[in-house]
């Protein structure tokens, strides 16, 4: 498994729309998450898989980020 220093990166799009690396229900695998504007909960982004690692799956989420001209946050609220 791959444990290298991590940095997670929140990204946002043009509607406000937060993306971001999280874990799965009980902490399990890591997978690109978005969350609408003013709602608590997190979704999966269904085109990317499921990792065993946050920095493969943040590999996976700046893909996508790039690919769907998302800006990267400077400063998460997290």
């Amino acid at each position: 498994m791959e444990w290298i220093s991590y940095i997670p990166l929140t990204y946002r799009d043009k509607r406000g729309w937060k993306y971001k690396v999280r874990p799965g229900l009980g902490g399990g695998p890591f997978k690109g998450m978005y969350q609408k504007p003013g709602q608590r909960g997190w979704h999966s982004i269904r085109s990317l898989p499921w990792r065993d690692s946050p920095v493969q799956a943040q590999r996976d989420l700046d893909k996508y980020a790039k690919k769907k001209k998302l800006k990267l946050e400077v400063c998460s609220d997290e």
